[in-house]
């Protein structure tokens, strides 16, 4: 979304951000987290406003207790893992601003759904929505019906348009009972030059890492499938295999205390970079010998491409949109989300053949080139705006 407002900004568009203060993903739930302290700014073009998240006494507990309530807006406000920010939501009900479009994102922040529905509402413009539906690893997925609630699919049918990342992701929501007429396939892209510049050498050298990479991009969680990695990585360990597990990214509190009681010895054999630059990142990207992803909670997963453009493959789970972006034994391979084993097999084969890696590799840098460009996404997206705009 940053990408595509900086884009539409380039164009000559006026594009206004309202996001909330939150600087952590927990944050959203939590008091005492990080926050950004600057309340407006204009970045790239883009003006942003930023709305405080609150929290009650114990926030949870209360939300949990609240969320019970599944009539009218409480629907939205009090939604299990929706942040609370009142003040962006008697915004929408004031603004008077000259807007022509709303593209409201992401599923489960429902909160954040009914203050875009409210502010489209009272100024009779489209509503467009990018939900990012994660869809688990089946259709009993505890993931899954985190995402396709009644009053979200309601929220999408009233919406003007609906933009998917895949097609399994669109014909989900069409079974779901969202209009074909409504629904788009966006698709998802990158800019492949603006990740270049990353060196091996300077990330090898700047952690003493002589020993082959297998690297996690993502936030450290358990639908992120990040310790089903570090329990396949801890097999291979124990069998004598050498190599650096690297995991860049934040974490949610559940995970720092599950790793913290971990063998040492395991501990020691993760290198975790918390808060990295991109700097840092694109050196990731080219150092490491695979990008491991077993997540279930991924709409796409761009960080699947970021690895294809330094022509690096990925092992991910079959699960959500990583099921269908990735082509197993094509461009990577697939396992079973939760599945330790097989998760540890398609590591070790991936360590034990660097022809294989290559062929992998290349095969998905040639897809992104053909597929995957954030070019032609966004002017379609622009497209699609002026079109809405012009029949309201």
């Amino acid at each position: 979304m940053q990408l595509l407002s900086e884009y539409l900004a380039g164009h000559g568009h006026e594009v206004t951000v309202w996001t909330t203060d939150a600087l952590s993903v927990e944050c959203l739930w939590e008091s005492g987290q990080a926050r950004i302290g600057k309340s407006e700014e204009t970045h790239n073009g883009v003006r942003i406003r930023r709305f405080p998240v609150r929290h009650f006494p114990c926030h949870r507990y209360a939300m949990r207790l609240l969320g019970t309530l599944r009539f009218g807006k409480w629907r939205f406000l009090y939604a299990p893992g929706s942040p609370r920010v009142p003040d962006l939501v008697k915004e929408a009900h004031r603004n008077r601003e000259p807007f022509d479009v709303v593209h409201v994102t992401p599923f489960p922040y429902d909160s954040l759904l009914y203050a875009a529905g409210v502010l489209a509402r009272k100024r009779r413009i489209p509503l467009v929505c990018t939900p990012f539906i994660h869809l688990g690893e089946g259709p009993e997925s505890p993931v899954r019906v985190h995402y396709s609630r009644p009053h979200q699919m309601e929220f999408l049918r009233n919406a003007s348009a609906v933009l998917t990342q895949t097609r399994r992701e669109l014909q989900f929501l069409e079974g779901m009972g969202i209009p074909a007429s409504k629904t788009h396939l966006a698709g998802v892209g990158i800019h492949p030059g603006a990740l270049s510049g990353g060196k091996a050498e300077r990330l090898r050298e700047r952690f003493k890492i002589d020993e082959p990479i297998v690297a996690f991009i993502g936030v450290r969680c358990h639908d992120k499938g990040t310790l089903h990695l570090i329990r396949a990585c801890e097999a291979l360990w124990r069998e004598g295999k050498e190599f650096r597990l690297v995991l860049l990214g934040g974490s949610v509190r559940e995970f720092d205390a599950d790793f913290a009681k971990l063998p040492e010895g395991t501990r020691a054999s993760c290198l975790i970079l918390d808060n990295a630059d991109e700097d840092c990142k694109r050196d990731l990207l080219d150092a490491m010998d695979f990008l491991a992803l077993p997540s279930r909670t991924d709409s796409f997963g761009i960080v699947i491409l970021e690895a294809w453009a330094y022509g690096k493959p990925v092992i991910v789970a079959d699960a959500g949109g990583l099921g269908e972006v990735v082509h197993n034994g094509s461009d990577g391979l697939l396992v079973a989300f939760g599945e330790v084993e097989g998760l540890a097999m398609c590591i070790a084969d991936l360590l034990s053949n660097a022809a294989k890696r290559r062929r992998l590799g290349s095969a998905g840098r040639s897809r992104i080139e053909m597929e995957f460009r954030w070019e032609s996404v966004f002017s379609r997206i622009e497209g699609l705006y002026r079109d809405l705009s012009r029949h309201g």
